[in-house]
């Protein structure tokens, strides 16, 4: 038999900045008794029914899955040849629509998306204790890039000038980019 898992499962904080993409990968692992033989499966999002029983009647949360305005999943359906054993997927975040579901969620929901592994296929097992990535939005952040005034001295190389300027950051601790800009 063949084995199915995501090679890293469970819950992902995620904090998400408005002027970034946000995209997350995950990878699908074919694993078992027999890797070799071909597999196909499924990568669905858990409807809020699923995520109520599952998860917010026991652990007394109150998860709201996403819309699918809110995401796109780049593929939803897996099929590995005999000689793979991993596949990965991405989905992207839309930061804006993010954006205006964080600010008319109530304070005490978190909006999430979990991602869950199937199979109809016989002879394959998808392992339960690793068949769910949930990723959970904790922020919606929007980032402003300031700079301060000062002098500086130009570096010349050739017909290019290097110059080094301290910015400044408003909403986070984290840098999401790596910032370069050119000055005409």
């Amino acid at each position: 038999h063949k084995v199915l898992y995501f090679k890293k499962s469970g819950k992902e904080e995620m904090n998400v900045f408005v002027n970034s993409e946000c995209v997350r990968s995950f990878t699908v692992c074919k694993a078992g008794s027999e890797p070799s033989l071909t597999a196909d499966c499924m990568v669905e999002v858990m409807d809020q029914e699923r995520v109520d029983t599952v998860y917010n009647e026991p652990e007394g949360e109150n998860y709201v899955v996403l819309p699918e305005s809110a995401y796109q999943l780049s593929q939803s359906n897996m099929s590995f040849a005999s000689n793979e054993t991993w596949k990965t997927g991405k989905v992207t975040f839309f930061p804006s629509e993010l954006k205006a579901l964080f600010a008319n969620k109530a304070e005490y929901e978190t909006l999430v998306l979990p991602l869950e592994i199937s199979s109809e296929e016989q002879g394959t097992v998808v392992n339960k204790e690793k068949s769910v990535v949930f990723y959970k939005i904790m922020s919606i952040t929007e980032l402003e890039l300031g700079f301060t005034k000062n002098t500086q001295s130009l570096v010349l190389d050739g017909n290019v000038a290097f110059v080094d300027v301290q910015a400044k950051l408003k909403g986070t601790d984290e840098v999401p980019w790596d910032v370069e800009c050119n000055v005409s």
